[in-house]
């Protein structure tokens, strides 16, 4: 659908700024849908990656506050390196 937004923003029809799309429109278009297997698996792979993105996230926050923390003591000569 991504694709086909500038094509299905040409079908709109009405007033300056107040276009609308009819039915019939969005009734001839042809989308494509993936096989419910595939988008069962495609869910199951993502949220894999999504737990793992939100795991880094997490790490991420706590290196940047342990970074924040010792930062100041090595410039200032308080923690030798």
């Amino acid at each position: 659908m991504k694709l086909r937004e500038s094509y299905i923003s040409t079908l709109g029809r009405g007033a300056t700024n107040q276009t609308e799309l009819s039915k019939d429109s969005i009734a001839e278009l042809s989308i494509v849908l993936p096989a419910a297997e595939l988008v069962a698996d495609y869910e199951e792979q993502a949220q894999v990656t999504e737990a793992q993105i939100a795991r880094l996230s997490a790490y991420d926050v706590k290196l940047r506050e342990a970074r924040d923390l010792l930062e100041p003591k090595l410039m200032s000569g308080e923690v030798a390196v």
